[in-house]
């Protein structure tokens, strides 16, 4: 997968196949198919659906979508960017989860919020970054 991804590619059934009959020519799309869901169902990789289009991801290196690392130090962080993000994009989901009811929500993230509160601020921030304290006296 990090093969086709390099290649700025989707990693689907089919390409990955193509990659492991490089190596492998005696494995079939199906046989591939069939440890490729099984692999999904293990949690090593995760199914991703998007656009109609079924293509793979390792779970642990999915750029834009994996854990940020939030640092914070003292009690003068400025977290007010992070707040006003969490509370756009929680307005965004909000707002799309009343367009279109039928798409599949990331397995990520907590269900959108019928309102913005503080919990649901500190969960959608938590679903979105690793934070980390250090050396703090709160």
């Amino acid at each position: 997968m990090h093969k086709i991804r390099y290649q700025k590619q989707r990693p689907n059934v089919d390409r990955i196949s193509a990659c492991v009959r490089m190596h492998h020519p005696q494995y079939s799309n199906e046989a591939v198919q069939a440890h490729l869901d099984s692999c999904c169902d293990a949690g090593v990789l995760a199914r991703v659906v998007n656009k109609g289009l079924v293509s793979y991801r390792d779970p642990g290196s999915a750029p834009g979508r994996g854990h940020r690392t939030l640092h914070v130090s003292s009690r003068d962080t400025d977290l007010s960017k992070v707040f006003s993000r969490a509370v756009r994009e929680l307005h965004r989901m909000a707002l799309e989860g009343e367009d279109d009811d039928e798409e599949e929500e990331d397995e990520d993230r907590p269900p959108a919020p019928e309102v913005v509160d503080l919990a649901a601020v500190e969960a959608h921030v938590r679903a979105g970054y690793a934070v980390e304290v250090r050396n703090a006296t709160f």
